[in-house]
């Protein structure tokens, strides 16, 4: 054997070390926990195969970075699924687990539309079974009774009696019979007292979302599901200057879930009622449903108006109102039905530019710069961050090291050589997995090391034994 024949190695060794990883995990599931899965509403809705233990809330890393265990029916009506897309999206075999459990309503087993219950696990399934009529997406449920495959349902002395706390104790343990169904987060205007919502308009205006959630005492109260620097929307005007239209108030909206404004009534003209230009008004609320009002052509964006008139319907109600001054008493009792309208006028945080198209350095999750710093971002910034003390990095996301270091430098200057070595290989195996969970870009890297130090001591090998021969 000599050098020249050792280089045979090499394709085999960069073969190995650069070959593709496999599987097909959707964007929405965390691909180091789950291989595989479906896609149900592309953008919004995944199925992640895989397992856990310790209930549902255990399964939540099987979920991507931005993505959560979906939790609420409504929740996946407004992201678009449907009862046909639900089912026709599962394999023969697999079923796809979500937060939702049942209550017993309309004289029926169903889904429970308030997120409150924890008896049976609704999901969707290729084939659907009794008492999911109520709900308005999900198609099939299991319960401590219906277990097998990889699936089952252990108590802990705290969730006796088990057949009402399957939620809390399900779990799965054959990737190969399904897993969960994860949802994208709430839109950037929603605070995280908001289950969910729907973009109606982000560009370079401003933006406005709608908010699913509750709250008691007048529209005011509803900022509370407004994310910071998000207030809930004011004025028809405004809504029009964002760039809101009837046509995208209407569509953005499914089912019977209805979002509110500040926006309240007044007589138009010409015995029209419809939205007080001036703000100056209580009397009715306005908002965004997929159905419209008589009244509506009173407005230039809003579509649908509620009064005392509807109250207790889709738990919405006015206590104290005098049926003129609703917007002032308005409260909500049930998520599944909508929330409130959030606007923000100029660019989403983290975002800026002129066309409010570009994402900073800050980061768009909530709290921007990792909460150590401030974001300069909007159409006059240039989305970077603005560190506190004590803190540094593009993101503010590296905490200085104490006595010595100079500005810009990072803690990890004063590592002796062993510790620089091996933060470096956490480094290199962590950088796929800061985006979405995955990891092919840290094994490409290691593969690379891996490759040149086989190939290396190959060579060497091979010098040696060439030498000894001859």
């Amino acid at each position: 054997m000599n050098f020249s024949s050792s280089l045979f190695l090499l394709p085999v060794v960069f073969f190995y070390c650069f070959e593709p990883a496999t599987g097909s995990a959707p964007s929405g599931c965390n691909s180091s926990n789950s291989p595989s899965g479906v896609t149900f509403v592309t953008g919004a809705v995944y199925g992640c195969d895989g397992n856990w233990n310790g209930g549902m809330s255990a399964a939540e890393v099987l979920c991507s970075t931005g993505h959560h265990v979906c939790s609420m029916d409504a929740e996946l009506l407004a992201l678009g699924l449907t009862k046909e897309v639900c089912r026709n999206s599962v394999p023969e075999g697999k079923w796809y687990a979500s937060k939702v459990s049942g209550l017993w309503r309309l004289n029926q087993w169903g889904c429970d539309i308030y997120g409150t219950s924890t008896n049976d696990v609704f999901g969707c399934a290729k084939t659907d079974t009794a008492d999911t009529a109520t709900c308005s997406v999900l198609n099939s449920r299991k319960t401590m009774y219906s277990g097998g495959d990889g699936w089952a349902f252990t108590a802990t002395q705290q969730q006796q009696p088990l057949d009402t706390s399957e939620l809390n104790a399900i779990q799965h343990n054959n990737i190969s019979s399904g897993g969960v169904m994860c949802c994208k987060n709430g839109p950037v205007g929603c605070s995280s007292s908001s289950p969910y919502g729907v973009t109606f308009v982000s560009g370079p205006q401003g933006s406005v979302y709608g908010c699913a959630g509750t709250w008691s005492g007048g529209i005011s109260a509803a900022n509370s599901l407004c994310a910071p620097g998000f207030t809930v929307c004011s004025t028809d005007n405004q809504l029009t200057t964002i760039g809101l239209t009837k046509s995208v108030c209407r569509g953005s909206v499914r089912g019977s879930q209805w979002y509110g404004s500040k926006v309240s009534g007044a007589d138009v003209g010409n015995n029209v009622w419809g939205c007080d230009p001036g703000g100056a008004s209580s009397n009715d609320v306005w908002g965004c449903s997929a159905t419209d009002t008589g009244a509506a052509s009173g407005c230039q964006v809003l579509n649908h108006m509620r009064s005392m008139a509807d109250s207790s319907v889709g738990g919405w109600t006015y206590p104290g109102s005098t049926g003129t001054n609703e917007a002032d008493h308005i409260s909500h009792s049930d998520p599944s039905t909508g929330g409130a309208m959030c606007c923000r006028e100029g660019c989403n945080p983290g975002y800026y530019g002129q066309n409010c198209n570009m994402l900073g350095e800050c980061g768009s999750q909530q709290p921007l710069c990792n909460g150590h710093g401030e974001c300069n971002d909007g159409q006059q910034g240039d989305g970077k961050c603005s560190c506190h003390q004590g803190w540094e990095g593009t993101d503010c996301g590296v905490q200085s090291t104490m006595g010595g270091d100079g500005p810009g430098m990072s803690g990890m200057s004063f590592l002796q050589d062993a510790e620089r070595e091996q933060a470096m290989a956490t480094t290199i195996s962590s950088m796929g997995t800061r985006k979405g969970g995955s990891s092919s870009l840290g094994q490409l890297l290691v593969g690379v090391v891996i490759g040149v130090v086989v190939a290396f001591v190959g060579m060497v090998g091979a010098l040696q034994l060439n030498k000894w021969m001859n």
